[in-house]
């Protein structure tokens, strides 16, 4: 099927893998979190994240604080685009 009518969720997520990654869908994907969630859920989804994440929790490790960084990126991005 060269239209990829036929190929379901496949086709998707091929389709996905084409074309670059949105700011959102990554901010999503760092979240581990799916559309619809509220404002309450997304904030205690970014608490969870900071805790496991923060430079202090790994002994001032540069990896850490550049999860850190990432995450306080999506937690903006998401917040802009689903509560502005």
């Amino acid at each position: 099927d060269r239209f990829g009518l036929f190929d379901g969720e496949e086709s998707r997520e091929r389709e996905a893998r084409r074309r670059p990654e949105t700011k959102e869908e990554a901010a999503l994907r760092i979240f581990q979190i799916e559309p619809p969630f509220t404002l309450a859920r997304l904030k205690a989804r970014y608490k969870e994240l900071v805790k496991l994440h923060h430079p202090d929790a790994h002994g001032g490790d540069k990896a850490a604080e550049e999860r850190l960084k990432l995450i306080n990126q999506a937690y903006s991005t998401l917040k802009a685009a689903y509560f502005s």
